[in-house]
């Protein structure tokens, strides 16, 4: 099973500020990869096991993740890491939290 604690509210949203302000537009395969370099990194120390393969065609990696038995009932999770905005973008819209938004 996963080892991981994920901490309280605000440390996560602390996280995922993080994650936002590290610009990963879809055409800059280095930045990509700069944020898949930090999933792989949080993710293997929650105990996953990870392959990642190479990207092509001028896109970043794909990171695929295990956690928990090699059989049963399985969930699939996907997603990307790319921000799809152009660099530059959170000059004009800036993480932010308001109230409880």
């Amino acid at each position: 099973m996963p080892r991981t604690d994920p901490g309280t509210a605000e440390a996560m949203l602390e996280t995922l500020k993080g994650w936002v302000l590290e610009e990963t537009p879809t055409t800059d395969p280095a930045a990509v990869n700069r944020l898949i370099g930090r999933a792989q990194h949080e993710l293997d120390a929650a105990g996953a096991h990870l392959t990642r393969i190479a990207g092509r065609d001028g896109f970043g990696d794909t990171l695929i993740a295990r956690i928990g038995p090699e059989t049963g009932r399985r969930i699939v999770i996907a997603g990307h890491l790319d921000t799809v905005w152009a660099r530059g973008t959170l000059a004009t819209m800036p993480f932010r939290l308001d109230g409880e938004r």
